[in-house]
């Protein structure tokens, strides 16, 4: 799975992603938040 999420701080993305029902439902059991730089 991969998803973007806009947000002002790693704090905010880990929020979203861990009160989405596929994290609360152990659907998605791991995941990692890197930057994403848009280049054009």
């Amino acid at each position: 799975m991969f998803g973007i999420y806009e947000a002002n701080s790693e704090e905010e993305v880990r929020a979203a992603v861990e009160n989405d029902p596929y994290w609360k439902n152990n659907i998605w059991t791991e995941y990692d938040v890197k930057e994403w730089i848009q280049a054009f």
